[in-house]
């Protein structure tokens, strides 16, 4: 007897409690959402401010707009820091996004990634560091290159 294909199988596994908790309140919040207080709190000098919940920011639509057609990597290095790229931070990346002139992309290079501001130029493509201690990368013909990404947002713990 064939199995029926159209119909979904279900599986028991093991997982930790904690993840079920976070799981279910995933689930109940319909993600991941978090308050925006109304007002501003400055950089510089104390203001006072009357804090109450404007609206509700869902982290989901936030940074991730389009799960399938994107990715997280992890910064090394500080070949970027002039673009405000550090060591450790998460790189959201989107594939859709068109690699264009200026963005920050995730190019692989022979096989190896990296991250720098795609520049087009008349004679080709020239990946550029926001660090003035890495020099650019000229793309050539004998380079096996394509984008992996363009980078989207920024995480970073503190």
């Amino acid at each position: 007897m064939r199995p029926d294909t159209n119909k979904k199988t279900t599986k028991v596994m093991r997982v930790p409690l904690w993840f079920t908790t976070q799981l279910e309140s995933y689930i109940k919040n319909k993600g991941y959402r978090l308050p925006l207080l109304s007002g501003k709190v400055p950089a510089g000098f104390p203001l006072n401010t009357e804090s109450h919940v404007e609206e509700w920011i869902d982290l989901n639509e936030m940074i991730v707009r389009d799960p399938d057609s994107m990715f997280m990597i992890e910064a090394v290095g500080d070949s970027m820091i002039g673009a405000g790229i550090q060591e450790k931070d998460l790189l959201i990346v989107s594939s859709k996004t068109e690699p264009t002139h200026g963005k920050i992309v995730i190019a692989a290079i022979n096989g190896e990634y990296t991250v720098k501001r795609l520049h087009h130029k008349s004679d080709g493509t020239r990946l550029m560091p926001a660090n003035d201690a890495y020099p650019p990368i000229d793309i050539t013909g004998n380079m096996d290159f394509h984008i992996a990404g363009v980078v989207v947002k920024i995480l970073r713990s503190l």
